[in-house]
């Protein structure tokens, strides 16, 4: 029963934070999961918030709309997962390189994350 609960917070979490953010037939939705321990948890959300994102967003990316961030306490570790909104490709490229599908983390995070997915997905908006 319990699992089921969550699983149920989790996705209503998520859709809610998809919709919060005005998208565009065409966007791409660039989703990412990294997993850190519960002890590691808070200080990674911090370098997100703090440094990653911020830094992020002094690039200045053409084409680069927004980024969201969910959080799942699991039963052995964290779960985060970053939703990254884009106008094209083209853009995604211009942030993550040519390989865009190669998941972009800084050295700090690496310290702090038990394991992550080596690559992002990509999807595109329909409706």
């Amino acid at each position: 029963m319990r699992i089921t609960l969550l699983k149920r917070h989790f996705y209503a979490t998520f859709y809610l934070t998809i919709f919060r953010t005005k998208k565009t037939p065409g966007m791409i939705a660039r989703i990412w999961h990294g997993y850190t321990t519960h002890q590691n948890a808070d200080a990674y959300e911090t370098l997100l918030q703090e440094e990653i994102f911020i830094g992020i967003s002094n690039r200045k990316i053409e084409g680069f709309k927004d980024i969201q961030l969910l959080k799942r306490q699991m039963e052995n570790e964290t779960e985060f997962i970053t939703i990254m909104w884009f106008y094209s490709i083209d853009a995604v490229k211009t942030f993550a390189g040519n390989d865009y599908e190669l998941a972009v983390v800084p050295e700090k995070a690496h310290k702090l994350l038990a394991h992550f997915d080596e690559r992002s997905q990509h999807y595109e908006v329909v409706q």
